[in-house]
Parts: C-alpha cells; structure tokens; sequence
C-alpha cells in the first residue's frame, strides 16, 4: 500500500492490487488406490492382485484391483450417446475416471475418440474435451454431439433442402434402400457437401 498526499494536504491511500493471486483449492478427493480398494457401491468388495511383468530392469509388480466399477446401470447414460460405432464403450468407463481423476475446467483428452463417449462425458461432467482420430468419420460423429442444436432448427433446416434434386442416384445401393430413400440420402449428401465445399456447415449441420 502506498501514502500520498492530495493538493489540500490529506492523505490519500493508493492501493495496489497483487498481480499474482491463489487459485481456490480444489476439492480433496481419496488417492485413487485407497478409493478402488474401499470400493462398494454395487455390493462387491474390491480383490487386491499383484500383476508381475517383465521390465527392461527386471521383475516388476504392480498393484492390480478387481470389482464391478460401471457396468451396473450401464444403460442409463444422457441419450446424446446413442450414436453406433464398433468397439465404444459404455459412458460409466470414462466417467468413472473423470470423476476421480480430474476436477470440473480441466482438459481430458482422448487420443482415439471413436465416436466421442469420452469427449461427450467429459463436457457433460464440466471438463474441457480434446481429442482426435484416424477416423474422419470420429469427428463427424462426436463434434455436431458436442454442439446439439435445437430440434426446431433442424426441423427448419430440413425443410430448406430439397430431397428431390439428387444428381446421383448409386443403384447398388438398392439393395439397402428403397429407391425414393436412396434419393433423399443422396440430396442430403449433396447438401452437407456443398455447405462444406462453401464453409458454411453450422451446428445444425453437424
């Protein structure tokens, strides 16, 4: 704090505030071991197993823990998951570590998001999602579910488009679609190509 004088001869206080400033303690939560170890929600006591391995330095060991985690209830999760993908996982798995692992504004990043179950339960839990994946199609289906529109503004968007405009018409797909759906998923095709070809796909898009 600084003193100085005004012209009429009073003291007059300067405060400065500190640049630097204490983050507000996060909330403590057990180590990791010792929550798994007292593990009980579903009924069954956690097993404790020391799982050997061969390192570059030798012998090792490991602590490994056994238990019903998040498979009980595994279908109750928020609907935005329902999207199919081979290999996903059930939501509980990632949340399960979320929860434990970080605190709400940290960033969880998944390096093969698939269809994005990490990266959707990450944001549902408060936490910043990063990710990627080989697959284009991950981030086709993790990104528009990160960003859900309004169902009226889909409702209206389909409206604007013309499902009988398609210059494409694959006869080999016959075989899975009925010829007047074959047309509406082709024009729908050609609609979201050329709003990307001109940079104009929105959330409703996605």
């Amino acid at each position: 704090m600084q003193i100085k004088t005004t012209s009429l001869g009073l003291a007059q206080e300067n405060l400065e505030l500190p640049l630097a400033y204490l983050m507000p303690p996060r909330p403590s939560r057990p180590e990791l071991k010792v929550e798994l170890e007292s593990f009980r929600e579903f009924g069954q006591p956690t097993r404790s197993l020391a799982t050997q391995f061969q390192g570059p330095h030798g012998d090792k060991t490991v602590p490994t823990f056994v238990n019903e985690f998040w498979t009980a209830r595994q279908c109750a999760a928020h609907s935005l998951h329902e999207v199919s993908y081979r290999a996903c996982f059930k939501p509980q798995l990632p949340r399960f570590f979320i929860e434990r692992l970080t605190q709400p504004e940290d960033i969880v990043y998944d390096p093969f998001m698939g269809r994005g179950t990490t990266l959707l339960e990450a944001s549902l839990l408060g936490r910043v999602p990063f990710g990627c994946d080989i697959n284009p199609l991950s981030a086709v289906l993790t990104q528009g579910r990160l960003r859900p529109p309004f169902l009226t503004d889909v409702a209206t968007r389909l409206q604007e488009i013309d499902f009988g405009s398609s210059k494409e018409f694959p006869e080999e797909l016959l075989t899975f679609y009925h010829p007047e759906t074959l047309r509406q998923i082709v024009a729908l095709k050609e609609y979201l190509v050329g709003r990307r070809e001109s940079r104009n796909c929105d959330p409703v898009d996605d």
